[in-house]
């Protein structure tokens, strides 16, 4: 069950974060811009240093941030103007066939779910499946796969269109194929 406060909760970390980024920014701008040199202020260069060690910091606990707990709740960007290289999924409805949709229990705790498997997924359509590393206390190194499921929106209006094409194409031939049972029918009681 989630947390009712989790949004509020990871808002509030990524806030802290980014102000974070902003003053060490502001911190190394200010440093760089002093009119001293080295021999005057011998320990500006270890004072730069720790303040980039702090921006890092920042910037590595907002991508965590960012990468593990926002994915439930994050839009992503889908506009046109950012996209190159555009090309339709060839063979979706063969590629959703490939594809189980199972029903099973998380080991971790038995609960009972339904989905897909990331494998399955990734001999398809592989760009919507990554690496994760594996959660302290489990079997190190191993790291698990993930779906980003709204790489399979895509995949599934595809695979719909092509259905529809040859329920559409299928349809017309039957109709041709009445049509002309119904010419043959019509001679034959005109004789």
């Amino acid at each position: 069950m989630r947390s009712i406060m989790r949004p509020q909760i990871v808002d509030t970390l990524i806030k802290q974060c980014e102000a974070g980024i902003e003053r060490h920014k502001m911190n190394v701008r200010v440093l760089l811009e002093k009119r001293v040199g080295l021999a005057e202020h011998g320990d500006l260069m270890v004072t730069i240093e720790e303040e980039l060690d702090k921006l890092a910091h920042f910037e590595d606990r907002l991508s965590v941030l960012n990468k593990y707990f926002l994915e439930d709740n994050e839009s992503h960007a889908s506009d046109l103007n950012l996209k190159e290289n555009i090309r339709t999924i060839p063979n979706a409805l063969r590629k959703v066939g490939a594809l189980r949709g199972i029903t099973f229990n998380w080991k971790k705790d038995g609960s009972k779910s339904a989905g897909l498997i990331a494998q399955d997924v990734q001999e398809v359509l592989p760009t919507a499946v990554t690496v994760k590393e594996t959660p302290k206390g489990l079997e190190k190194n191993k790291g698990y796969k993930v779906i980003e499921h709204y790489q399979l929106f895509g995949l599934f209006a595809e695979a719909i269109k092509e259905s529809w094409d040859k329920s559409a194409h299928r349809d017309s031939l039957q109709i041709e194929r009445i049509e002309e049972l119904e010419k043959k029918i019509k001679e034959l009681e005109d004789k």
